[in-house]
């Protein structure tokens, strides 16, 4: 009786444990630095890019743990397997070759802008 006991509490105790295992390996972990509305830590759902990444992750049984790192050593750090995703990063030739992308989520365009009076008087004078 005490050997079915001790089996049953072996078997038991290793299914605990592959089950925590397996619950850890269920954890993805981003890495940006703040970049708002996309990354942005003093929201509490972590930005626009935050959300939708948990949401999408989440239909397949994994969670996102966000590291805000500076850009540099994110980008690296998902390249060289110490990160697991980007989730704000824009698209050139040079990434495409070592990083894959999913489908846009959103569009965003970075446009200068000035006030025409400081234009016209430069180009005035």
């Amino acid at each position: 009786m005490k050997r079915l006991i001790v089996c049953i509490v072996i078997v038991l105790s290793s299914l605990l444990t592959a089950n925590a295992i397996g619950e850890e390996t269920k954890t993805l972990v981003a890495a940006a630095d703040p970049w708002p509305p996309f990354i942005d830590p003093q929201n509490p759902k972590e930005g626009l890019s935050l959300e939708i990444v948990r949401a999408a992750f989440k239909t397949q049984g994994y969670e996102i743990k966000m590291e805000y790192v500076p850009w540099a050593r994110a980008e690296s750090g998902v390249k060289n397997g110490i990160y697991d995703i980007l989730p704000d990063v824009w698209m050139t030739e040079a990434r495409k070759k070592e990083l894959m992308y999913s489908v846009p989520y959103a569009k965003n365009e970075v446009k200068f802008i000035t006030l025409l009076d400081k234009i016209l008087d430069r180009y005035t004078r």
